[in-house]
């Protein structure tokens, strides 16, 4: 008969040895950084302890490549530390060749059970009913008849990609009680009554080119065939990209009062906070709102905010503008090449021009395009060759507020 009430630890990958994307420049953070997966795998442990789970089941990659004596250390010094709370770890990892480099270097302590391809169904006796085992399988690994049993509890696909339309196929008629996908890494994650679809393996979400919050999922099943899911932070490090329009004529005090109210909306209660986290700030405004608050400007603002006295949380900022060109913000994905947008792109760098170096028009732009202003030249030279093979468009704006916003002193 199946196990009446479980109560799972269910997380992806963990790529404890991996590096997260988008590094910010300040030193005082590097360690939080660089030690963030792995810090992310230790808080994965202590939410199993502080919870009464029956079993802890990773069903994606440990590591991203060759294990650090570091990383392999720490996750056999985390299963030992849930084997001495009689708490049943099961991976169900695809990587076969991790778990042997971790069995070599006596990192896989006995306890650990494994789902594997040649080991697709396991047995799996939990201190709260050692009498009662699981049932747990990988479903793409396992005939129909054997995966239709009614003693599977568990059941695991980790093949195929997860997308919003994803469907079970030919998974539809094997029954068990909780399936879960875990495929590979997409952004896309979804709860439904009989299935946990991981995105990506739970613990490594991304969003864009940053990592987002890292999470696992604690799965009820109840004796009454009901589910329910519970989501746990493990995330030391979080990015949040934030939108800000940027307006000319607004006061410092203001501005200052805006972002503030920003940051702390976006940093939730105390007891859920991450040890750091890097606003991607996108600032977007016409020419003069970019002029008067630029890099400088909003740095001096922002660096105000980067650490939180009653719990010690870091915060710190990295800039990007976006050049808005008759009221829209310059995007890849919604302007192509035209007059207009030419027109209108040399227009605003002709106002800098004028405005910095007092010369007509004409003279401002030769100037700009002959190096005889502070801008930076490389940006220049890609812009010159963009207007001399007519393909003044997004890319264009880019490079121009690129040598403008990076430029050391202004233009003579």
């Amino acid at each position: 008969m199946p196990a009446e009430d479980l109560r799972l630890l269910i997380a992806g990958h963990l790529h404890l040895d991996g590096v997260l994307r988008g590094i910010p420049e300040n030193e005082a953070v590097h360690s939080i950084v660089r030690d963030a997966n792995m810090r992310a795998f230790e808080r994965l442990v202590e939410l199993a302890m502080e919870h009464p789970v029956d079993a802890v089941i990773i069903t994606g990659s440990l590591f991203e490549g060759v294990p650090s004596v570091r990383a392999a250390s720490l996750f056999r010094d985390g299963m030992a530390a849930l084997a001495e709370e009689q708490i049943a770890t099961v991976l169900a990892s695809q990587s076969s060749q991790q778990i042997n480099l971790l069995a070599d270097c006596e990192c896989l302590p006995e306890s650990v059970q494994i789902l594997s391809n040649d080991h697709p169904s396991l047995q799996i006796e939990t201190r709260h009913a050692p009498r009662n085992p699981f049932h747990a399988c990988l479903m793409d690994r396992v005939s129909s008849r054997s995966a239709q049993l009614p003693q599977v509890d568990l059941g695991i696909v980790n093949s195929g990609w997860l997308e919003p339309q994803h469907e079970e196929n030919s998974h539809r008629n094997m029954a068990c009680r909780l399936r879960v996908f875990n495929g590979a890494e997409t952004f896309h994650s979804a709860q439904k009554p009989e299935g946990l679809w991981l995105a990506p393996g739970s613990i490594q979400a991304l969003n864009g080119s940053y990592p987002g919050d890292r999470s696992v999922t604690i799965c009820h099943l109840s004796a009454t065939g009901e589910i329910s899911y519970t989501n746990h932070s493990t995330s030391s490090v979080c990015y949040v990209e934030v939108d800000y329009p940027l307006n000319p004529a607004e006061e410092a005090n203001k501005l200052q009062r805006g972002l503030f109210d920003l940051i702390e909306q976006s940093i939730p209660s105390a007891e859920q906070r991450a040890e750091l986290y890097c606003f991607q700030w996108k600032m977007r405004g016409p020419i003069a709102a970019l002029k008067t608050w630029n890099r400088a400007a909003l740095k001096s603002i922002l660096d105000r905010f980067h650490f939180t006295q009653e719990t010690e949380t870091q915060i710190c900022h990295q800039l990007q503008w976006t050049l808005q060109l008759s009221g829209q913000g310059v995007s890849s994905n919604q302007i192509d090449v035209s007059e207009d947008v030419e027109e209108d792109l040399l227009r605003c760098l002709t106002e800098v021009g004028m405005t910095e170096s007092r010369q007509s028009p004409t003279s401002a732009i030769s100037a700009l395009l002959n190096g005889k202003t502070g801008w930076d030249q490389a940006a220049i030279e890609e812009l010159k060759q963009q207007i001399d093979w007519k393909q003044v468009c997004h890319r264009a704006a880019e490079l121009g507020m690129t040598a403008w916003l990076n430029a050391d002193t202004p233009a003579a």
